[in-house]
């Protein structure tokens, strides 16, 4: 063969070609329908030889073979996270995932033309969502100038400020709790409540029960009898010292 400026085992790479054009039906040759036994027998021959080579291998939810060469921090995805960490001093909450991402055309062998995501952040500190904001600015435009494309402006879809729980209601119920011999805490909350649009006309606060594992509005919500008895507990004793306590009118 000649000599050539190839960097690959042109001959390693033929014998690959071959070996796998073996596994096939002898009546219909280079053929392996999707999903045949002889379709997942090549996968597999496939996938060791990119085991072998020092890929990452997986097969996705559409059953592709996939082998990935981890870069220099295999921590990291194939796409740069645009905040990869933002730093929150102090002891307020701060909470951002991004719960839509979508590619257009959208197919799997077509390198996509545009790219939408949506982002929701929530924070007890409007200041910090102000500061987030700023850093998606610039890192976004920092990595669209990198990798020589066209990023968008961002839109804000929606802003709600977040609502603190009135300061005499959260006190009460904290003395009821305690009177029960039940521990408390404070907890910020970034779901959206009831609670925070009845703050519009009157004082409002929340009692929350420990689910298993800390999940809640998910399908593995799970809370005890013993804990939901004793936050109806405590709502109950509240209302009952508010009711003694609040002035009546004339």
């Amino acid at each position: 063969m000649a000599s050539t400026n190839l960097l690959l085992d042109a001959d390693r790479l033929w014998g690959d070609v071959m070996a796998l054009a073996e596994i096939t039906d002898p009546e219909r040759p280079y053929t392996r329908r999707s999903f045949s036994p002889l379709f997942l027998e090549g996968r597999a021959w496939l996938a060791k030889r990119f085991a072998d080579a020092g890929l990452a291998v997986r097969i996705d939810t559409a059953g592709n073979l996939i082998g990935r060469l981890e870069g220099a921090d295999p921590s990291l995805g194939a796409v740069r996270r645009i905040a990869e960490q933002f730093a929150v001093e102090g002891a307020d909450y701060f909470v951002a995932t991004v719960g839509i991402l979508s590619v257009e055309p959208g197919a799997s062998n077509v390198v996509p033309g545009r790219c939408r995501l949506v982002i929701d952040a929530r924070t007890t500190n409007p200041a910090l969502t102000r500061r987030f904001i700023e850093a998606l600015e610039r890192e976004s435009a920092a990595c669209a100038a990198a990798a020589r494309v066209e990023r968008a402006p961002l839109i804000t879809l929606s802003d709600g400020p977040p609502v603190a729980c009135d300061p005499m209601l959260r006190e009460v119920m904290r003395r009821r709790a305690r009177e029960l011999g039940l521990g408390e805490t404070d907890l910020a909350s970034g779901a959206g409540h009831d609670a925070a649009f009845m703050s519009r006309i009157g004082p409002s606060a929340m009692i929350f029960v420990p689910c298993r594992n800390g999940k809640s509005h998910a399908p593995e919500e799970w809370a005890d009898r013993e804990a939901i008895a004793r936050g109806a507990a405590v709502v109950l004793q509240a209302v009952k010292a508010l009711d003694r306590s609040l002035p009546r009118k004339p």
